[in-house]
């Protein structure tokens, strides 16, 4: 074997230990990559394994942050004859919808917006009861009166050309009246931070009530307590 031959040949084992240490070395920073970027909940386990375990932990907590895990999804399917509905609830309840005569229905059924106002009085029931039960000390509510008066523009309806986009919102522009509270305990008189307290967390959980003021809705509802 010649001299440049031998040489070549010593250089082989070099270069395999040199190779076993990059991989080595590449292992390790990989895994300390993920150690300092990730909450590891197995800490004790050896190993890029334990590592890859707190990555999907972390991921899964991301995932709940984002909701998906919280979501509460709703189905409803419906057949609709000139100006009625009937729909059916994914929980197999059946509600109807109708307009008045004056507006070209039959008036056989509540109308869509009554339908929406009785949305929120059952949402309103709902939640005020949750908040009452959850808050310290108890606002434990035996039941709550409504009295609620809406509008809207017709024109934003209404208006001609049907071809132009109406250039005043349709929706509700304001909902008023008062919700009265009635506890079970009547000797529990509310204080006005409490009655301020029930309303601006129920009209934050209700599903119904944040969807009407973020769509620019105006509440005027006067909270108020009638000792039983």
């Amino acid at each position: 074997m010649s001299k440049s031959a031998r040489k070549e040949a010593n250089l082989v084992p070099q270069l395999i230990v040199l190779l076993f240490l990059a991989a080595m070395s590449t292992r390790l920073v990989a895994c300390a990559f993920v150690r300092s970027a990730f909450v590891v909940p197995t800490a004790r386990r050896s190993g890029c394994a334990a590592q890859w375990m707190g990555f999907h932990s972390t991921m899964r907590h991301m995932a709940s942050e984002d909701g998906e895990e919280f979501r509460k999804s709703y189905g409803i399917r419906g057949v609709g004859r000139n100006s009625s509905v009937q729909l059916e609830t994914s929980t197999g309840h059946v509600i109807q919808s109708d307009v008045p005569a004056s507006m070209g229905g039959t008036d056989t059924a509540p109308q869509p917006v009554e339908l929406l106002l009785g949305s929120l009085l059952g949402c309103t029931q709902a939640t005020a009861l949750y908040v009452g039960r959850m808050v310290k000390p108890r606002i434990l509510i035996d039941h709550l009166e409504f009295d609620l008066q809406a509008h809207r523009d017709q024109r934003g309806a209404l208006s001609q050309p049907i071809t132009t986009l109406p250039t005043i919102p349709a929706r509700l522009q304001q909902v008023s009246g008062t919700i009265t509270i009635h506890l079970k305990d009547s000797r529990q008189i509310l204080s006005p931070d409490q009655l301020q307290f029930l309303e601006t967390q129920t009209e934050a959980r209700c599903p119904i009530a944040n969807m009407m003021l973020a769509s620019g809705c105006q509440f005027n509802i006067t909270w108020k307590q009638v000792p039983s």
